[in-house]
């Protein structure tokens, strides 16, 4: 159902030249496309959960592991897909409008991989929290705080210095 919106979708809007020339229709479909992509990213995050969650009883896994386990299982199978796509839109049997849609699916599986590890380390974050609170007696939200500063800490330097840099080097290829 996906793949059949998004070439509608990308059908409709594949007339358009600069972004700012866009009419109201072009925009709604552009839109509406977006909001489809969050939508499949969103059941698709919850559809994992519900199966892990049925692993989980059976095996009586903690829920912090439930959900790595669960992100580890999405970002496997949507790297997967991803690659299958990938190697689909590389042929040269396939038009643009089909390498658009491909590359918007691939942006909405992209979409689901960080929604399920932000799941986990806001669950991991929340747990760790709790534990700080029982043992120190230190507020629940200031431990969140401290760890969501000490993640900024480990996860900005990496940013700016690795990924920043290829994404500007990917963009002017």
């Amino acid at each position: 159902v996906l793949g059949v919106c998004m070439v509608w979708i990308q059908n409709k809007a594949h007339n358009q030249s600069e972004p700012h020339d866009r009419t109201a229709n072009q925009r709604f479909f552009s839109l509406f496309q977006m909001v489809s992509s969050f939508c499949f990213a969103w059941l698709m995050l919850y559809a994992t959960e519900w199966t892990v969650a049925i692993v989980k009883d059976y095996e009586q896994w903690t829920d912090m592991w439930a959900d790595v386990i669960g992100a580890l299982f999405v970002s496997f199978f949507c790297f997967c897909i991803i690659f299958f796509f990938d190697k689909i839109a590389d042929l040269e049997c396939t038009g643009n409008l089909v390498d658009k849609c491909i590359h918007e699916t691939i942006l909405s599986f992209g979409v689901l991989i960080g929604l399920s590890w932000e799941h986990a380390f806001d669950h991991a974050v929340s747990s760790t929290s709790y534990q700080v609170n029982r043992i120190s007696g230190l507020w629940m939200p200031i431990a969140k705080l401290c760890l969501a500063a000490a993640i900024v800490l480990v996860v900005l330097p990496a940013y700016r210095l690795y990924i920043v840099p290829t994404v500007f080097r990917l963009q002017m290829e």
